[in-house]
């Protein structure tokens, strides 16, 4: 009803004068061959009449390029087109359809289109000291193709627990002596770990590898 119209009674549309088109006369259930302002060919136009769940009195116009179209074809195809609307708005309320992460600049840069490859980097960071097990599903749009499924599991292991038995050696020595002291490194946990030793002077830089075994073993590797 916002847009504006003229009723055909020439062959050049520039010629005549729009109005409203609710200030038309047009009779209810008489298709009528109108103009449109912005539209350079003459269209078929109806008004329908009805009544709202709330007995308030709606109307509609309706427009179509088929001038050969009845009130009753014209009605009957925007109710068929009406029902997809419907259609819409149900699944809108019960599929949260606007909520779809389609909607999100994320979804669309994890597609992958033909010929074109995606690194996935998986990062598994344990909450607990245990074993994780789960699996990656990539899902695929070619109907004759399946999900592929990787599994993957993670192992959430105990943090070292490194006990020494001195925090600092020392010793006062002439030049060609030696002198020793014991300092003991104990591993408390069930499994290996290696750590690095560094040691220098200002005459010399050394350094070397610890594996320390469960319960204490140690052994140094230069």
């Amino acid at each position: 009803a916002n847009r504006q119209g003229a009723l055909v009674d020439a062959t050049d549309s520039t010629k005549t004068e729009y109005v409203p088109v609710q200030s038309l006369e047009l009779q209810e259930d008489t298709p009528v061959s109108v103009w449109l302002k912005g539209y350079s060919k003459p269209l078929l136009l109806c008004r329908q009449v009805f009544k709202n769940k709330d007995n308030s009195t709606g109307i509609l116009y309706l427009v179509t390029a088929d001038l050969t179209a009845t009130y009753s074809s014209i009605t009957t195809t925007y109710q068929r087109r009406w029902a997809v609307e419907t259609y819409h708005r149900s699944l809108k309320n019960n599929t949260s359809v606007c909520a779809s992460p389609t909607k999100t600049i994320k979804t669309p840069c994890n597609h992958i289109y033909a010929g074109e490859e995606l690194d996935l980097v998986v990062v598994y960071r344990p909450s607990s000291i245990e074993i994780d097990d789960t699996v990656l599903i990539f899902f695929s749009n070619d109907p004759d193709e399946d999900s592929l499924v990787v599994s993957l599991t993670g192992s959430g292991v105990a943090p070292p627990m490194i006990a020494i038995s001195l925090d600092s050696l020392s010793g006062a020595l002439s030049t060609g002596e030696t002198f020793t002291q014991l300092l003991n490194i104990a591993n408390k946990q069930r499994r290996k770990y290696e750590l690095k030793l560094e040691y220098k002077s200002d005459s010399f830089f050394k350094s070397g590898f610890f594996r320390l075994d469960p319960f204490g073993k140690s052994g140094l590797h230069h």
